[in-house]
């Protein structure tokens, strides 16, 4: 009937007109802080799941699809686990929970964040939520594997270390050393390690305005993080994790994270980036060692 879909698209045109007015003046009337651009992002992000099925445990707040019903209680248990560990290496006492979305699909992951059908991910944290692609959709392993390899390996433990040093930084740090102290913790937890060290023998290295730039991109992909991993290992090889502790200390402090470097380690920004390829160069299975 003309006068239903008059009246449809006139309401469409007018969400859409709100949904951009909204997105324009919300975060202003945030006061344009970060946490208030946080909350903002976040809010727009968690709208895609707001009718999930919700599940709260100790360190999160679980949305999940209804398909995966049957696995919530052994996903809430992981999830708290792994939570447990990483806040006893960092000494992080939570101070709220993160959304964790348990995604079905990579096709809904791209959907969320707009990507190509190209670009892929096993997990994802922005603006205090976790996005994790659900073992069910591991399908790269046979189906009576997936749980098990999935608990081996468990994303979460990387996405979990994005969320506490986004929430105890109050000043700037580089990408590289959020992704390398991320991979840090999962191979210490776990044994286990995304990037393949064969790989990097022998690969020229990125600068660090170039680093910056090249872990989205699928050709660089696995050379920055291993960088951003061998980076971050330099460090604790330096002072081991106490003196990385120590750098999160002067961040939430509201210290630059180069600055904070310097007092810690006693280098400058170049300095410690010719020192660190000099080990990298004079290491070249620096990960075989342990990290």
């Amino acid at each position: 009937m003309l006068p239903a879909i008059t009246t449809k698209k006139k309401r469409s045109f007018s969400i859409v007109v709100l949904a951009l007015f909204l997105a324009g003046i919300m975060p202003l009337l945030l006061g344009g802080t970060q946490a208030g651009r946080r909350l903002w992002h976040a809010t727009l992000l968690r709208s895609n799941f707001q009718e999930w099925e919700a599940l709260d445990t100790e360190y999160f707040y679980l949305r999940y699809p209804a398909k995966e019903a049957d696995f919530v209680q052994w996903w809430a248990r992981e999830a708290d686990e792994a939570a447990r560990k990483v806040n006893e290496i960092f000494q992080y006492r939570a101070k709220k929970k993160p959304w964790l979305v348990i995604v079905p699909d990579q096709a809904t992951m791209q959907k969320v964040f707009g990507w190509s059908d190209s670009t892929h991910a096993l997990g994802v944290y922005q603006a205090d939520t976790i996005l994790l692609l659900s073992p069910q959709a591991w399908n790269w392993l046979p189906q009576g594997r997936q749980i098990s390899v999935f608990a081996a390996e468990n994303p979460l433990i990387h996405e979990y270390t994005h969320f506490v040093l986004d929430n105890e930084a109050k000043a700037f740090y580089p990408r590289w050393f959020s992704e390398g102290l991320a991979q840090l913790l999962a191979y210490r937890l776990q044994g286990y390690v995304w990037v393949d060290e064969e790989s990097l023998v022998g690969t020229e290295v990125f600068p660090p305005p170039e680093l910056e730039r090249s872990f989205d991109k699928v050709e660089t992909q696995e050379v920055a993080y291993g960088q951003a991993l061998s980076m971050v290992t330099f460090l604790a090889e330096l002072q081991g994790m106490e003196g990385l502790h120590t750098v999160i200390k002067l961040l939430a402090q509201g210290r630059n994270f180069y600055k904070a470097l310097a007092q810690v380690y006693a280098l400058e920004e170049n300095e410690f980036f010719l020192l660190w390829r000099q080990w990298w160069q004079e290491n070249p299975h620096w990960l075989s060692r342990g990290v």
